[in-house]
């Protein structure tokens, strides 16, 4: 795509309109561009060849609050489940990472092109690279907090406080956002932290019953007498209990244990994820653990086969592109 609008700019156009693949976050070229979906992309070609003279009016962007779509998780991020570790949810969390203003070396250009010469010492950038330092950056402020505590009950508070996302909205559900957006905020006084891992995933055959038992413990880190209920989000084909459904403690840093246990008649289809959530809730905390059960290298919560990463596919891309010419 970049090699293409490199022609494009050699060309001598103003701009150009390219189709979007699929992808949901801009980038930066050597000259203006815009990213059309497919039945956009038709319109703007069907307008190009009824006219000797198109024209293009480009109108100032407005801003959408509020948007209930949002946050997505971005095309580029890699999904899960680990190919290594099965009972293992990855990705853990999810954090800011597209059209981030970040620091950049004006040896570079912003673009990347070849015929690109323009040198910042700002761009805007997409990446995971630019969602690892909000985590980074988290992590380092809920240690400012708690200067005794362990990188893995760190990880716990942000990942038991992150906000909890629509799987409506992000297909590959647990495995695009893990335990949610983070929230530093609330990372920094969670209530609990677990002394195992603070989420539950397992792999089941397709087509199979099965009985699944997490035991976990915990660590009281907030008011030293509280008590904790649990109750079961998520998937009604998932029968998801909690013994004991009441922790009380009486201490600050006082461990309790309890077992979860998941059953199914089994799932029908392969490459499905089932998911829900543990909540347990105090008079002033929340502490949410998602629980997942799939079926092969599932990405889909809605029982289809996923559309593999960019990453992991070979795909042919036709490239459709109308040029800006100078007017004259």
């Amino acid at each position: 795509m970049r090699f293409l609008i490199d022609l494009v700019k050699q060309a001598g156009a103003l701009g150009c309109i390219l189709p979007n693949h699929g992808y949901n976050y801009s980038d930066v070229g050597p000259l203006p561009v815009a990213a059309l979906g497919i039945n956009d992309m038709n319109l703007v070609k069907t307008y190009q060849n009824s006219t000797k003279k198109p024209q293009v009016q480009i109108f100032k962007s407005q801003a959408i609050y509020n948007n209930p779509a949002a946050p997505l998780v971005a095309s580029f991020s890699s999904r899960g489940p680990s190919k290594f570790i099965s009972d293992i949810i990855k990705p853990d969390v999810m954090a800011p990472g597209v059209e981030i203003l970040a620091a950049y070396s004006p040896m570079a250009s912003p673009s990347n092109s070849f015929i690109d010469k323009s040198s910042v010492n700002y761009t805007i950038l997409s990446g995971t690279s630019m969602a690892c330092p909000h985590v980074a950056a988290a992590a380092a402020f809920v240690k400012s907090f708690h200067p005794n505590w362990s990188p893995s009950a760190i990880k716990s508070a942000l990942m038991t406080t992150a906000w909890e996302m629509d799987p409506i909205q992000n297909l590959d559900a647990e495995f695009a956002y893990g335990s949610g957006h983070i929230d530093p905020q609330k990372a920094k006084d969670p209530g609990l932290v677990q002394l195992n891992y603070p989420s539950m995933v397992a792999r089941v055959d397709v087509k199979s019953a099965f009985v699944l038992s997490f035991p976990r413990t915990v660590t009281n880190v907030g008011d030293a007498n509280s008590k904790y209920v649990a109750s079961i989000q998520g998937d009604s084909k998932l029968n998801i209990r909690v013994d004991p459904n009441i922790l009380q403690f009486t201490s600050l840093n006082q461990k309790l244990s309890f077992v979860v246990t998941v059953e199914g008649k089994g799932i029908k289809s392969p490459l499905t994820v089932k998911s829900g959530s543990l909540l347990w809730t105090s008079e002033k905390h929340k502490v949410r653990s998602p629980v997942v059960v799939y079926t092969g290298n599932a990405t889909t919560s809605s029982g289809g086969v996923s559309t593999p990463s960019p990453f992991c596919k070979a795909f042919v891309i036709l490239f459709v592109c109308i040029i800006i010419a100078h007017c004259i």
